[in-house]
């Protein structure tokens, strides 16, 4: 597609109009760009400091948690004592690899549902270890060198004034 105006008949523009257009862009570019930024940032200052109210009071209902002391066992315990033989692979033999065996050897079947039923029965004769007791633990809360803080959080002073005050003063925050 031809254009039907003759250029060579049209004048110039003025060079000075055309760095002030492209000056003027690049102000407005600028500015713009800057104003995101800072909107960006601000929004990012306030998730952190969301996520760090939310982190300290999830560290506090731990803390509470834990200081609890009739606190029901949980029933996930049962199913460590089947994930502790295995981890202990010569404590127990597994069914699959005892089916195995006898397939391979060529033996007879009714020494195959010996051998298996030897594997269920040195199953049900390994027994998971009771799991260590856990140390009592003292609740941070009721530790007399942090109530101070933990009184400061509550009437709302930030989690970074309170961890700035707690390394004032030699607290791990």
């Amino acid at each position: 597609m031809e254009s039907k105006i003759n250029l060579a008949q049209v004048s110039p523009v003025n060079y000075k109009v055309t760095a002030a257009l492209v000056n003027q862009f690049v102000v407005s570019t600028t500015q713009f760009l800057n104003r995101f930024a800072t909107r960006c940032d601000r929004k990012l200052q306030q998730v952190g400091s969301n996520m760090h109210r939310i982190e300290t009071t999830l560290n506090i209902l731990e803390a509470k948690l834990a200081s609890i002391s009739n606190i029901p066992t949980r029933p996930a315990q049962a199913g460590t004592a089947a994930a502790a033989p295995a981890a202990h692979p010569s404590a127990a033999v597994e069914p699959s690899t005892a089916q195995q065996v006898p397939a391979q050897t060529g033996t007879a079947p009714a020494e195959a549902r010996t051998a298996q039923t030897e594997a269920a029965a040195a199953q049900t004769v390994v027994e998971a270890p009771p799991p260590p007791p856990e140390p009592k633990r003292h609740a941070v809360k009721d530790d007399p060198r942090y109530g101070k803080y933990f009184k400061m959080l509550k009437v709302g002073v930030p989690h970074a004034a309170v961890k700035g005050k707690m390394a004032s003063e030699g607290l791990d925050a």
